[in-house]
């Protein structure tokens, strides 16, 4: 699982998608990547901690992540 920073974002959003596509290339393993989920988000910032690095996830951020995860974790016990 991929939790992206507010930076990761920002770049996501500004068509800077060199991590998503990184990740996207490697074969063989079930990732979920939440860059995409959260930059659709209008107030992404509200899914993190006010920090310096702005990394960390809030409640908020959390309960988000622990939701998609799950979704995930359905569909792909479905696939086996």
């Amino acid at each position: 699982m991929i939790s992206p920073t507010i930076i990761d974002i920002k770049l996501f959003r500004n068509n800077i998608k060199y991590q998503v596509e990184f990740f996207s290339n490697i074969e063989g393993i079930n990732l979920l990547n939440l860059t995409d989920n959260l930059s659709k988000k209008r107030n992404y910032k509200d899914y993190f901690v006010d920090d310096k690095y702005a990394g960390h996830l809030s409640v908020k951020g959390n309960k988000f992540v622990a939701k998609e995860l799950l979704k995930f974790m359905k569909i792909k016990k479905r696939m086996i």
